[in-house]
């Protein structure tokens, strides 16, 4: 590469004879002028995804949909959002994708974004669903390989690359996208659903009786140190802000009256705590949870933070017990899908 580069130099003004350096000098220069931009490749797959009915749009519809079914998704492209709630949801969907294996590709405007998939309003994330052949075997587009390729590169960097896209989508490209999908639109458009697995465990559930005192136990003391960060809302913006400083997060179901805010909020929050080593410990029931930690209204979240090691030191014994046996039942379940649920104590 080195020698092809100082043939192309100095050759300018001179032709170049049919020898090998000359072969290796037009290799080099193919390899230049065949490559093209991260953001036109990034303006090929979504435009494709979009026509082929593979693209999700919108932050919330991308939250949901990936609460059902995060395997069917290969990308997730994100674009810097003026909303500050927008702001923490991306921060808690990154982790979730991360965690599920979900390529992240950040990129420069939400406006060119949302002009590419073809939007009326700004939207500042999109997913990519994954292609399918006719017996379920996931295929992989040229130009999706691409996108790989370059994800790979940068998938242990703590602040992405912030990829430029195009300022218009080229109109040839939709035709010519247009005229080589045809019908098969109809049979790569995917449905999302929920797992059987999941809607079993929904219906039967299974709860841990044994560790039941020990977190109220925890949940008392971080209470009268206040160490508690109560609320859903509350707990998203100080795991935004500052997620080492918290061990527990207790996580309790809530009636939402049919929406899936809470729920899809809950699932991110769950996937940022696993990405940041907080233990997680789903309990039996939000009223209880309130209770014990004296909410004025119910609450289905609540974090517990960190004592410094010369505090816990300090502690009573049957304290130091209690948080030792939250940490093994915590390790004990760690890589499991679906946390046990603790029966928490009625009063």
């Amino acid at each position: 590469m080195v020698i092809a580069t100082k043939i192309r130099t100095s050759s300018i003004g001179s032709t170049i004879g049919d020898t090998i350096d000359a072969k290796l000098a037009n290799m080099y220069l193919d390899s230049i002028t065949d490559k093209e931009p991260i953001g036109t490749t990034v303006r090929r797959a979504l435009v494709t995804a979009n026509l082929e009915e593979r693209a999700i749009v919108g932050l919330s519809e991308s939250i949901n949909a990936l609460s059902k079914t995060p395997e069917d998704f290969l990308f997730c492209f994100l674009a810097a959002s003026g909303n500050p709630a927008n702001h923490m949801h991306q921060v808690l969907l990154e982790a979730f994708c991360f965690e599920h294996d979900i390529y992240i590709i950040k990129v420069d405007s939400a406006e060119k974004l949302s002009r590419m998939l073809g939007t009326q309003r700004i939207e500042s994330c999109a997913l990519l669903q994954k292609s399918w052949s006719e017996g379920r075997t996931e295929t992989i587009t040229d130009t999706e390989d691409q996108l790989v390729d370059y994800c790979e590169e940068h998938w242990e960097t703590p602040i992405k690359p912030i990829v430029k896209l195009p300022e218009k989508v080229a109109r040839v490209l939709q035709d010519e996208l247009a005229s080589t999908s045809g019908n098969q639109q109809s049979k790569r458009n995917m449905v999302l659903k929920a797992s059987h697995e999941e809607k079993v465990m929904e219906a039967n559930g299974f709860h841990t009786v044994g560790i039941g005192a020990s977190a109220r136990k925890a949940l008392l003391s971080a209470l009268e140190d206040k160490r508690l960060v109560v609320g859903l809302n509350s707990a998203i913006r100080s795991l935004a802000a500052n997620p080492d400083l918290y061990n527990f997060c207790f996580l309790a179901p809530i009636d939402d009256h049919g929406e899936s805010g809470s729920h899809m909020q809950e699932v991110l929050l769950e996937a940022f705590c696993l990405e940041h080593d907080i233990y997680i410990i789903r309990v039996d029931s939000a009223n209880k949870l309130s209770r014990l930690v004296q909410s004025p209204v119910v609450a289905s979240c609540a974090l517990v933070r960190k004592l410094p090691a010369k505090t816990i030191r300090r502690m009573s014994s049957a304290f130091r017990r209690s948080e030792s046996i939250l940490i093994e039942h915590c390790e004990l379940y760690w890589d499991e899908p679906h946390k046990p649920v603790v029966k928490l104590p009625e009063k």
